[in-house]
């Protein structure tokens, strides 16, 4: 199921967006990786992911996947205290980052014309789960941090597939 109507140019904010946010809440400079284009249905989990569901103009999910480490040291530095563990405090945290960066790139997107909302954030933590995601290509990058790697990876598919073309915003096609 390979969505034609995805361009970067939707899937462009939600990487700035990431970047902005993790830059912002670390106080600290973030290295992007390239962005890549995976042909899965399923990602790997890692430590800790986070699933926020995108709804409106574009559907589908946005992933945050951390290793432990990574996890509990930008949780750590965001609060202020040490964290050693994923619990409760640690995993709202991540959820929380990740609700920001999404919501962050709705209004990127809203600059644009698309109206997206975004659903609350789930948690799960393990490597040992596969999260499924919908719609095909998964765009994928990291986000190099002084705590470990942030890959964010986005699935999402526009519901008005007029307002795409050439890459281009054009939201008064659609």
């Amino acid at each position: 199921m390979r969505s034609a109507t995805t361009t970067p140019a939707l899937i462009t904010p939600f990487f700035q967006a990431a970047r902005e946010v993790l830059e912002q809440e670390l106080g600290l400079g973030v290295a992007p990786g390239p962005i890549q284009t995976l042909d899965l249905s399923d990602l790997p989990g890692d430590d800790a992911t986070v699933l926020v569901a995108v709804t409106g103009d574009l559907e589908g999910t946005a992933f945050y996947r951390y290793s432990l480490p990574c996890a509990l040291g930008i949780v750590s530095r965001i609060i202020g205290s040490p964290m050693t563990e994923l619990d409760e405090l640690a995993r709202s945290g991540i959820a929380e980052l990740g609700n920001v960066i999404t919501g962050r790139a709705g209004v990127l997107l809203a600059e644009h014309g698309w109206s997206c909302t975004i659903a609350p954030p789930v948690v799960i933590a393990g490597q040992e789960v596969q999260v499924h995601a919908p719609y095909r290509p998964i765009w994928q990058a990291s986000f190099t941090t002084a705590f470990g790697t942030v890959i964010a990876s986005i699935a999402v598919r526009p519901i008005r597939p007029a307002a795409a073309v050439d890459g281009a915003f054009h939201p008064e096609r659609g």
